[in-house]
């Protein structure tokens, strides 16, 4: 027997689907129905912020996105979540403008999930 999954988990594993499939598009939206279901999703929240940023890859994008992110996150219960995305708003301002430019880092995103 397959084990029951939420809502927000099938719309995860959806997104992981359209991934490796090279539909992104399809992939963020998954992603963004998760988030939606469950705010606290950190590996929606990953997922989409990783499919976003090789898609469109400007270090300010992805600042944007991850400050968009820190401010939704308002309840008791996401500020572990929101201290990891703090933590990758620190490490993005290191980063060169254009970091993962070279389709080297799509295929391993694709890999890894």
């Amino acid at each position: 027997m397959l084990p029951k999954l939420e809502l927000h988990e099938l719309y995860l594993k959806q997104g992981i689907l359209w991934s490796e499939s090279g539909r992104y598009e399809e992939a963020i939206a998954s992603y963004d129905k998760a988030i939606e279901i469950k705010p606290d999703d950190y590996q929606a929240w990953h997922n989409q912020c990783a499919q976003n940023f090789l898609r469109n890859g400007t270090k300010e994008k992805l600042l944007t996105w991850v400050n968009a992110a820190i401010s939704q996150l308002t309840q008791e219960k996401h500020m572990g979540v929101r201290a990891l995305l703090r933590d990758l708003r620190n490490e993005i301002a290191k980063m060169e403008e254009y970091p993962y430019r070279n389709p080297y880092y799509w295929a391993a995103f694709t890999i890894s999930g």
